[in-house]
């Protein structure tokens, strides 16, 4: 037989899932790691050493040890609130298998307020899923809780700067290009400006951006955008911005609305008398936009299914502490189209499936993917 491959420190930091420099700390003393991190990398090296890597042994929720996931979240209210919904139903079928989620919110922007949110957070979490603009701040926060041996997971939005374990959420340069596609067909041909509202340095709403303007650019040159106006997420500030530009004379022929604040848009183009006259397409499927829809004051919702991304976010940090539910999946998932015509069918759809799924005892073990709304089974 020849001899064993050396074990690298990459061989090790993948067996143990986390990052080589921590394997470099636990092994050289260069600074403190948490006894947790220090077992895991020694548990893989020896496993390593004396044998192929294995699948680690699937553990009873009765023997498993209790661990707490943080859900740190920044974003508009509106979408605090449904993601803070999806942890609390996903949170009932993981609490038989001894993890806990605890929720934090923070709807106002303070890059220093976050970054010591976090570094508070990661004193006694066992993995954080994290909603959060791009800023230096928070990214130096999010690396140095990581360098500690917390597990990060980004969630909705990503910060690629970070050595994140992964991203759970849709791919938002497609939902910009499924929304510029939809918006040239809305608009039938004609020529004119389309207005661009935004909230922040997320990196899910440049995406979303930068896929609309280039849908624009390649199919749709009789489209422009004017310059974006800023929501904060609010719908009062969308409706004021909306409003100032409207009285102004400015006539769009569309609105894409990349954040927040759908309600605020809506009620300013019904100010002017432009509902149904300006196209309107818009992010997240929730209790306000569902009206919106139906009654024919937005034309289109780009949705993703939270609740998948919640699961799929705290298996994807259980599976670093050995313990995953399902094989985690980090490729980005597909936008789900909404419009008057399937609104009411998708939202009954979700709730049926979630009763089920309650019904069942919330076993995480039986919940299926992100984005399988139109195959999964169900029962009657």
């Amino acid at each position: 037989m020849g001899e064993r491959k050396k074990v690298t420190l990459h061989d090790i930091a993948r067996a143990a899932g986390v990052s080589v420099a921590t394997v470099d700390r636990v092994f050289n003393k260069r600074a403190p790691v948490r006894g947790q991190t220090r077992n895991r990398v020694e548990e893989a090296l020896r496993r390593l050493e004396t044998g192929p890597p294995q699948k680690l042994p699937r553990v009873s929720p009765e023997a498993a040890k209790p661990l707490r996931f943080d859900f740190v979240l920044h974003s508009g209210h509106s979408f605090v609130g449904t993601m803070t919904q999806a942890m609390h139903i996903i949170g009932q079928g993981f609490n038989r298998h001894r993890v806990t989620f605890q929720v934090h919110p923070l709807v106002t922007f303070d890059s220093a307020a976050l970054s010591g949110l976090l570094l508070d957070v990661s004193r006694d979490s066992d993995g954080i899923a994290l909603i959060s603009r791009e800023h230096a701040a928070i990214t130096a926060a999010v690396n140095r809780i990581i360098a500690e041996g917390v597990p990060v997971v980004t969630l909705t939005t990503d910060l690629p700067e970070t050595r994140r374990i992964g991203y759970v959420g849709i791919n938002n340069v497609s939902a910009g290009r499924t929304a510029g596609s939809l918006m040239g067909r809305f608009t039938g041909g004609r020529e004119g400006e389309v207005i661009l509202v935004v909230s922040g340095s997320y990196r899910a709403q440049a995406e979303r951006e930068m896929g609309f303007r280039s849908i624009l650019r390649e199919t749709y040159p009789n489209l422009t955008v004017r310059e974006s106006i800023n929501s904060d997420d609010r719908s009062e500030e969308s409706y004021q911005r909306m409003g100032q530009l409207f009285a102004a004379g400015h006539r769009p022929l569309g609105v894409y609305n990349v954040a927040g604040g759908n309600t605020g848009i809506a009620r300013a183009m019904a100010d002017f008398a432009l509902s149904r006259k300006v196209a309107f397409i818009g992010h997240e499927l929730n209790d306000d936009s569902h009206h919106l829809l139906a009654h024919g004051e937005m034309d289109a919702v780009i949705d993703q299914d939270t609740r998948a991304e919640v699961f799929m976010a705290a298996n994807t940090l259980l599976s670093h502490h050995g313990r995953e539910l399902v094989r985690p999946i980090l490729t980005p998932a597909p936008p789900l189209v909404v419009l008057r015509e399937n609104v009411a069918d998708v939202t009954a759809y979700r709730e049926r499936r979630w009763q089920n799924w309650r019904d069942a005892g919330a076993d995480v073990d039986t919940y299926p993917p992100a984005n399988t709304m139109a195959t999964e089974p169900l029962r009657a």
